[in-house]
């Protein structure tokens, strides 16, 4: 129940450090279940759900656009403390990240570890907003379909892990 789980982080927001969430639902908005969450570092979503059986339908798995379009609202505020950003397992494309990069990543400046593994990301250009506007300590792009020049789809989609720094 949505609303019992608002009351609960209303109640223990200011306490709250890290949030993982691993089965929500596509077209939840987050913002007000963030918003009650003060001094949040580390945000690790996986939209989805488990253990459906036949009732199986792709839209149930993977983040939309509302859904980017509301984590990127939330990473826009300015008293934003969050360092860490897991967004894997769900079905990112370059549309999703270019929504999250051009209205989210471009208005944040305090993460330092973002990890998009396991997604359809392929252009890494999209990133830019990222890279300009944060001290990015680890970026983390496993398993997407990143080519040879990073801005198309790769043949077998594994990548390592990037690391990169950068100083203003």
């Amino acid at each position: 129940n949505y609303q019992l789980l608002l009351h609960k982080i209303h109640l223990s927001g200011p306490y709250i450090k890290s949030l993982t969430i691993q089965q929500l639902l596509a077209h939840t908005d987050i913002i007000p279940l963030l918003n009650e969450i003060y001094q949040l570092n580390s945000l690790n979503i996986t939209y989805g759900r488990k253990n459906i059986g036949m009732r199986y339908h792709h839209n149930m798995y993977g983040i939309h656009e509302v859904d980017c379009s509301h984590l990127a609202q939330y990473l826009q505020l300015k008293t934003l403390i969050l360092s860490t950003l897991i967004l894997q397992h769900n079905r990112i494309d370059n549309t999703l990240l270019s929504i999250l990069s051009y209205q989210g990543f471009q208005y944040n400046h305090s993460l330092t570890y973002v990890d998009l593994s396991f997604n359809n990301i392929s252009n890494l250009n999209l990133l830019t907003p990222l890279l300009k506007g944060n001290i990015i300590i680890s970026l983390i792009l496993q398993d997407n379909n990143i080519g040879n020049s990073g801005d198309s789809g790769g043949e077998n989609g594994e990548n390592e892990e990037i690391q990169t720094q950068t100083y203003d």
